[in-house]
């Protein structure tokens, strides 16, 4: 039998490397070795919310927080579960929970993060610029900056902020070039082909021939590795 800590060990990094099946099984293991641990608790519905089971996530989270409510990180996970289950109200409510439980920097950054999310499924768009400018003044982690500034750059787009909309595109790009294949799964982006601007950002020739060339291939591209963003933008 595997010792506690490398059950441990086996969750976080499966956590970190969103393998959220295996996360969640590690996590559950320590759950029934160790009894009710708040980090295993925590561990485990995070892994739930990675594999879109938002309604097991948010009663496991509910059941620890009645016994410690002033978690910010329970409030946080549930805020995910939330926004997963599209209660974009409740989700924001839960942020604004974790913030009054005064988090450390690195995790308000996150927060805000997650709240930026919400706001933007709540078609809340200027509050969500808001608060990605937020995470991004509190340092938020380098591996999530691309994908906040590409959410920042579809705020604008639905703002019709066109310039603002492109340059924050370029930004995110330029630090993530995967995003370029989720393109294809946001609407507010097809007013843009024909826009040179634009093509020249997504890196096709300035034909309108070309820029239906270029998402007809990578429609036809498997997801693979882009996988890991999983739901985290899908209307």
């Amino acid at each position: 039998m595997r010792s506690v800590e490398d059950v441990r060990e086996v969750a976080n990094r499966s956590l970190n490397e969103g393998d959220y099946e295996t996360a969640f099984e590690s996590f559950d293991e320590l759950l029934e070795r160790e009894g009710e641990s708040i980090e295993a608790t925590i561990g485990a519905a995070t892994a739930l919310n990675g594999l879109e089971e938002y309604s097991d996530s948010l009663e496991m989270i509910e059941e620890a927080i009645e016994k410690e409510p002033n978690n910010y990180q329970l409030w946080t996970v549930k805020g995910q579960a939330k926004n997963g289950l599209e209660e974009y109200e409740e989700a924001l409510v839960c942020y604004e929970k974790a913030f009054e439980l005064n988090p450390p920097q690195n995790a308000a950054s996150l927060i805000w993060n997650y709240k930026s999310i919400s706001l933007y499924n709540n078609s809340q768009y200027q509050d969500s610029i808001e608060a990605i400018n937020k995470a991004l003044e509190l340092n938020l982690e380098s591996y999530l900056v691309g994908d906040t500034i590409y959410l920042q750059a579809r705020c604008y787009a639905d703002l019709q902020q066109d310039g603002l909309a492109l340059a924050s595109l370029k930004t995110a790009l330029e630090l993530k070039p995967s995003l370029k294949i989720w393109i294809r799964k946001t609407p507010e982006w097809n007013r843009f082909y024909s826009d040179t601007r634009f093509q020249a950002i997504v890196r096709t020739q300035v034909t309108q021939k070309s820029v239906e060339q270029f998402f007809n291939q990578i429609r036809e591209k498997p997801l693979g590795e882009y996988a890991f963003i999983h739901s985290k933008y899908r209307q």
